[in-house]
């Protein structure tokens, strides 16, 4: 009966500190790839763009370069309004690069782009992106899955030693 126990609290440890251990993608620190938006170019052939930081604000006078497969196919400079203008450029896949930051676009001409396409490529500057309307988390992630871990392996405990003791209570007493 002791053993039984010790081995059912052991496995119950074993369990929990699977779940502490990160899977091995996240462990090894893969990124999910930027995800490819769709836009339209203008009537005349140009890829229109804005450059803004976080909070939306245009940045002036900015290096745009734009890339596809890896070679540098058009430079140019954002305006006061962070307005970029490429013209000239045919349809496909770009990567466009604004200070620390590239962002993929897949270029259309006006005439069959997707109804979902965007008129305007935005590239959102690298920096400190404020998610989740202004939430912030009380306690770092790993020390509420430890807490949690340990309060069901002790809970599982002390159900164990109910238990028990349920069973030494209903055992007849000696005279």
């Amino acid at each position: 009966m002791r053993w039984q126990k010790l081995i059912s609290q052991l496995a119950v440890a074993l369990a929990c500190l699977g779940m502490l251990v990160p899977a091995a993608p996240a462990a090894a620190g893969h990124t999910v790839p930027d995800r490819c938006v769709d836009v339209s170019l203008t009537p005349e052939g140009t890829l229109t763009g804005q450059f803004v930081d976080s909070q939306g604000r245009p940045l002036a006078g900015q290096q745009i370069t734009v890339w596809q497969s890896g070679r540098e196919v058009a430079r140019t400079f954002s305006d006061a309004d962070g307005l970029y203008r490429v013209a000239h450029l045919p349809s496909g896949v770009y990567q466009v690069a604004a200070g620390s930051t590239c962002r993929s676009f897949r270029i259309w001409p006006h005439t069959v782009a997707p109804p979902a396409a965007r008129p305007v490529a935005t590239v959102v500057a690298a920096g400190d992106a404020v998610r989740g309307q202004g939430f912030e988390e009380p306690f770092p992630p790993w020390l509420v899955t430890m807490a949690g871990s340990s309060a069901l392996v002790g809970f599982g405990i002390l159900l164990s030693d109910s238990h028990d003791l349920e069973a030494k209570a209903k055992a007849p007493a000696s005279p």
